[in-house]
């Protein structure tokens, strides 16, 4: 545990030394192009970040609100609401490398299904299109399903989970 603590704050540390020293609240907002700010991904606190310190990743790193968990199966996060399911996402998984996605599918340490760096999620094409990159109370996510609840719950994000 102590090393991955160490992986992540070193992690961190290049980040913000990239940065020319700049604070990371500096990257917590970009605007979008209607010029609207956006909260940073996780993944830009975590570029380059080996699988391993991704595995023990169990929230987002620029949200400090409520996280999505097996007894906290709906909550409000960065993007809009957040609930659960757990499907096989291999087919999934193929499907996104046949759009040209470069990824392998796993299972993080708290039993999210990742695609590479991102979490699995699916969402409203419409409001989030497909292979975008989405903030998550557990991370970054990147859209690769959608549902039937997507029609009546436009800003709903499935996240695929092991639980």
């Amino acid at each position: 545990m102590k090393k991955i603590i160490a992986t992540i704050a070193l992690t961190l540390f290049t980040f913000v030394m990239a940065g020319a020293g700049t604070p990371l609240a500096a990257f917590a907002a970009e605007k979008d192009t209607a010029g609207v700010a956006q909260p940073a991904l996780s993944s830009q606190v975590l570029a380059g970040a080996s699988k391993e310190v991704l595995a023990a990743q169990t929230r987002s790193l620029v949200w400090g609100g409520t996280v999505l968990t097996r007894s906290a199966g709906r909550i409000n996060g960065p993007s809009g609401q957040e609930v659960y399911y757990n499907l096989n996402m291999s087919r999934v998984a193929a499907n996104l490398s046949a759009a040209g996605f470069a990824g392998e599918y796993w299972v993080r340490n708290d039993g999210v299904k990742m695609f590479g760096p991102y979490i699995m999620i699916a969402a409203n094409y419409g409001v989030h299109p497909y292979g975008s990159l989405v903030e998550t109370s557990l991370g970054t996510a990147i859209v690769c399903d959608t549902g039937t609840f997507a029609a009546s719950q436009p800003g709903t994000m499935d996240i695929a989970v092991a639980w």
